[in-house]
């Protein structure tokens, strides 16, 4: 693998970069890897899509450059002469869009070093998704041939888990042995001072109801009337992408009276404290390549509950909190499992798991790692 050791400049191509387009995974880790590497001494630049106008601005040292692109096909032309116009030591491919394709192909001559860190690629959601319609499907499969493109041709491909290195190494016939074992880096400055106290007890979800993210389990769970003589409510907090709303709607027992679903929520502080006050957080995703979610959920609340499948259960593991992690089976055919996993108490306090996330996901512990990578060429 051809190594580089003396990076002065790097540049994330991401569409996604918060706060403007939102909080998603892959703007997350674009928005802490910048700060982890020009926390460092690098020279950061972030490349994204802006919803307003063209402009660039710098933010907490990091160069932004937005640009307001109407289309795919525009996006990628405007990402080819950005990287035309300007050098950079290395070039991230952030978005699993192979938004680089058309650089990559006619203009690299493999004079950057092109970095790809690996994301639940559209090949994936595609499948959980079930998306059917021919459209969909045509734009999964050409937008899948850019991402394998693009990420054959890398100089470097990382994965945040092993679990996500194996499943798009089998998808795209990639080597194992090309991909790195790289964590997303973490961390969160807000203080628990800062929230404001949450009145009621609720189980708490957070985040898109869709498939992918387990919608229908929640509802089936409401069906089984898991709240029935609990004095618990359920708050979702997220974008109803599935028309869970309109499901719920024909559910008729105790627990479809005890929710609330609000919309997603943009500030930080309001949703850290819903996290907070929360008795439990109960997050059933289907598919994770890492899951910020749950180290957010877990940097607030202990009793943070995941599904034991895809990244976020090698996650929970790695910080040993194998009792945070959910049986799927059990949660279908027990009505009160979830509930009897939540009354149990977990011996860590929120102090010791903070400290396992940063000593295993923190900034200067995620570029160190970052940097072995690129001057060997492996991480030992």
């Amino acid at each position: 693998m051809k190594t580089q050791t003396n990076i002065k400049s790097y540049c994330f191509i991401a569409r996604q970069y918060p706060p403007e387009t939102g909080f998603g995974g892959i703007g997350t880790y674009v928005w802490h890897m910048a700060r982890a590497l020009t926390s460092n001494g690098i020279d950061v630049t972030v490349f994204s899509y802006s919803i307003e106008r063209d402009k660039t601005y710098v933010e907490d040292g990091i160069k932004v450059v937005r640009t307001k692109a109407k289309s795919l096909i525009s996006w990628y032309i405007k990402v080819t002469f950005f990287l035309i116009r300007n050098k950079f030591d290395v070039i991230e491919d952030a978005e699993f869009l192979g938004s680089t394709f058309l650089y990559l192909m006619f203009f690299n001559r493999h004079s950057n070093f092109i970095h790809i860190k690996l994301h639940t690629c559209h090949k994936i959601i595609h499948y959980y998704e079930k998306r059917k319609s021919f459209f969909q499907k045509l734009k999964t499969y050409i937008i899948n041939l850019l991402e394998a493109y693009v990420t054959r041709k890398a100089n470097l491909v990382t994965a945040p888990t092993n679990f996500i290195k194996q499943v798009t190494g089998l998808l795209w016939n990639i080597p194992e042995s090309r991909i790195k074992i790289l964590p997303h880096p973490f961390y969160i400055s807000i203080n628990d001072e800062e929230l404001k106290s949450i009145p009621g007890s609720y189980i708490l979800y957070f985040g898109r109801l869709q498939e992918l993210k387990h919608a229908e389990l929640i509802l089936y769970l409401c069906k089984r009337d898991f709240l029935k003589d609990k004095p618990l409510k359920l708050i979702l907090i997220g974008e109803d992408k599935w028309g869970f709303k309109n499901k719920l709607a024909m559910v008729d027992n105790d627990t479809s009276k005890k929710i609330e679903i609000l919309d997603h929520i943009t500030d930080k502080k309001i949703l850290f404290a819903y996290i907070k006050f929360a008795k439990a957080v109960f997050l059933p995703s289907k598919f994770e390549s890492f899951s910020f979610a749950m180290l957010e959920s877990l940097w607030f609340n202990k009793k943070t509950f995941v599904l034991n499948n895809s990244g976020s259960l090698e996650i929970m593991i790695s910080l040993g909190l194998d009792e945070n992690i959910l049986g799927e089976r059990l949660l279908l055919f027990d009505s009160n499992y979830l509930i009897s996993k939540i009354s149990k108490p977990i011996d860590l306090s929120i102090k010791e798991i903070r400290e396992r996330i940063t000593n295993i996901y923190g900034y200067n512990v995620i570029f160190n790692d970052f940097m072995k990578i690129m001057e060997s060429g492996s991480l030992e």
